[in-house]
Parts: C-alpha cells; structure tokens; sequence
C-alpha cells in the first residue's frame, strides 16, 4: 500500500474507500467521513489505523496527508484521531451527502451492539414473533420484553448524557456508542457465544482465521 492516499485509490480503481475517524479532546466534535472527496489527500493506512484506535486498547494517532509528495499531518479539526464509532459508527448521512447513498448493507459486527441488537425485522428463517390475526406467536412475550428492556436502558442512558452525568472513561463519553444508530437498510449480524466474547481481544489462530477466510 506503501503511502497512497484516498485519491490515488480511487482514480486507479474506480471504488470509494470510507474510514471514519473521531478528533479526540474535542467533546463535541463531529466524526469525520474520509475518502476522495472529503479528504483524497490522507494517507490509507494512517486513515485505517486511526480508525481502530480504542481507548484503553490503542492510543489516538496521528492522520497523515500527502501533499505534493509530502507527508505532513492532516490539517482537519482534530490532531489525534481515534475510532470513528464512537460517534458514528454508520455513517448514513455523511454518505448520503458526499456520495448520494440511498441504501446501506452493514455487517454488524461490534460486540457491544449485536449483544444488545434487536432485529425487528427478524433474520433469514427466523421471522420475528408478532401476532397474527387472533393468534400469539410463540415467544412474543419474551421478544416484546427484550425489547421493552433495552428501550429502557437507553432512555435512561441518553438522560444521563443530556443531563452531562455520564462519567468519562479513558477521556471519552461512552453514551455515544450506545445511543447510536447501528443498523441499515439491510444488516447482517453474526450470532457470538460467550467463549467468542472471552476471546475478543485475542490474535485469531490459523485455523480460526481459515473459517474468516484468511
């Protein structure tokens, strides 16, 4: 990849690359979309790194730029950046403003939302339990008070954030990831067991990395 930069890629390949990136020490500040339009000078694998930067896990960096043939720092509103999903972790607006996306396919693979994800929608061979003319589809009960308590959670999650009361954790407000919007027009999610949860921050083996396609 060496230090190509976002519009490189896209005039030799004719396909948009997106990294999110958040400015960090700026409580307020919106998360930035990168790629050949909103920033096709910054150096791809600054922009990738950046973008996987979490608190407590890698320290923010530095966006780079390349200018003329000459790599500086990206001159944005931000000096360390970190993990955009924090924020944003679909961008749908900024997509739709700068690329005129009407529709998302998002592989949802966070572990702190497909833990708490609800697809109302239900899943390919799993339809979601309603109720059908006078009948009660099984599970429905506990479907509806799934639901019921996740809304609650994040009602009083989010007045925690207006009412500023949510403490910060390595410097960030946490609420955010949260409170967010995680899924798209169509999303796909795996199903994660409890050993998969414990070996979250684990390098994936040989043979676990033949089943990602490695």
């Amino acid at each position: 990849m060496g230090w190509k930069h976002l519009g490189v890629a896209f005039e030799r390949t004719g396909r948009v690359l997106n990294v999110t990136c958040t400015p960090l020490g700026r409580k307020y500040a919106a998360p930035k979309l990168l790629n050949h339009v909103t920033a096709p000078d910054v150096i791809i694998w600054s922009a990738v790194l950046a973008s996987a930067c979490l608190p407590g896990v890698l320290p923010p960096m530095v966006l780079l730029q390349k200018t003329g043939g000459v790599v500086q720092a990206y001159t944005g509103s931000g000096v360390l950046w970190r993990d955009g999903s924090f924020r944003n972790d679909i961008p749908s607006h900024e997509l739709r403003a700068s690329l005129n996306v009407q529709f998302t396919v998002v592989s949802q693979v966070n572990p702190h939302v497909t833990l708490f994800f609800y697809d109302r929608d239900g899943a390919i061979g799993q339809p979601p339990a309603r109720r059908l003319s006078s009948v009660w589809r099984g599970g429905f009960v506990l479907s509806a008070l799934e639901h019921f308590l996740k809304l609650d959670i994040r009602k009083w999650l989010r007045l925690l954030r207006d009412l500023d009361l949510v403490p910060l954790l390595f410097g960030q407000d946490w609420s955010y990831v949260w409170l967010q919007k995680f899924d798209g027009s169509v999303t796909v999610r795996p199903k994660a067991t409890v050993g998969e949860y414990l070996r979250l921050l684990r390098d994936p083996t040989r043979w676990a990395g033949c089943w990602i396609g490695w």
